[in-house]
């Protein structure tokens, strides 16, 4: 063994480096979350490792979810002080969790050791992360408890993330007790500045600006679109005999009251045209009846006009008077029989 190396139950954890702080280097871009305090350890997480927490958090809001943060514990070239650089991050796989708890296993321990040293073997591990779905930005007993036990050295760090409230922060060491910081600073190559603030804007909630590249979804939204696609699609609902069965009488039913229905408006029509018939007869009996009275008047007074002419006028007079009286006479004692 190395002097630069100590053996902490089966992890190897390494001497600070010697590092220019990403904020003192021109090959970076940084930007911080929240605002950093004076006391606060510098923490500075590559966008992309903090991308990728993002997006597990999402995952399952209805449990703790949790993993591993690797990067340097280092010492900053030109002053000296400690600081932190996260760069990546590991999913813990085998894990005990529930809605309020998250707990490492010895598989889980097994698990990260195996996947840091084929993927990242020039990395430490600095740290932990996990959620706390609607519960806030703390760390209780258990929490407390599991960084006591695993990550019990003076430069890790403990980050929690509630995706729910969207807030997120670090915890440190600092007199022999885990504070939270401030802020922390989110960083990139410079040439991903772009990117770089995005995130940060997303993070705090910020419209990020357009007219860069198009329209890029935020780790939340991106996610979100990710979870709805993959979900399983509900099962079709079959219906059992007794559901056929029900069904076929219920139409059954309305089959028959539509036909009694139809029935009923026939008949309603056959009648309805029978009165119809019955009315246009009498209408044309009526009209018959008019035309031979018309007849017969008109028959009268030319028999009148004729004897009018052979008869003085007082004459003529005087007997259709008579003819008069005799008709409305008539006309009385027939409404008198009646």
């Amino acid at each position: 063994m190395s002097g630069d190396e100590m053996v902490f139950e089966e992890i190897k954890y390494r001497e600070p480096v010697r590092l220019l702080r990403p904020d003192r280097d021109m090959r970076f871009a940084c930007l911080s979350y929240q605002v950093p305090a004076q006391a606060d350890l510098p923490i500075f997480v590559d966008y992309r490792a903090a991308d990728a927490i993002e997006r597990h958090a999402l995952l399952d809001a209805s449990v703790e979810l949790g993993g591993i943060l690797l990067g340097k514990e280092c010492l900053d070239e030109a002053a000296g002080t400690p600081f932190v650089w996260i760069t990546q991050s590991l999913e813990a796989k085998h894990y005990a969790n529930t809605q309020a708890s998250f707990t490492y296993t010895h598989d889980s321990w097994e698990e990260i050791t195996r996947e840091r040293d084929r993927l990242f073997p020039d990395l430490d591990i600095v740290g932990w992360y996990h959620t706390h779905p609607s519960f806030g930005i703390f760390l209780s007993h258990h929490d407390v408890f599991i960084h006591q036990h695993f990550f019990a050295q003076t430069l890790q760090v403990a980050y929690v993330v509630d995706p729910v409230q969207q807030t997120r922060g670090f915890f440190q060491w600092r007199d022999q007790n885990l504070a939270p910081v401030e802020g922390y600073y989110l960083t990139a190559e410079r040439g991903d500045r772009i990117a770089l603030a995005k995130l940060a804007n997303d993070l705090e909630n910020f419209p990020s600006p357009t007219g860069h590249g198009g329209a890029v979804l935020s780790p939340r939204l991106e996610a979100e679109l990710l979870k709805m696609l993959n979900r399983p699609s509900s099962p079709q609902y079959v219906n059992s005999p007794a559901d056929r069965v029900q069904t076929a009488m219920v139409f059954g039913m309305l089959g028959s009251f539509l036909g009694v229905l139809g029935v009923a408006a026939a008949l309603w029509l056959y009648q309805l045209h029978g009165r119809i018939q019955d009315q246009s007869d009498s209408l044309k009996a009526l009209a018959h009846s008019v035309d031979q009275v018309a007849g017969s008047q008109r028959l009268t007074i030319d028999s009148l006009l004729d004897k009018a002419g052979t008869d003085n006028p007082t004459q003529f007079a005087e007997r259709y008077e008579r003819a008069a009286k005799a008709r409305d006479e008539a006309r009385r004692q027939l409404a008198a029989q009646q």
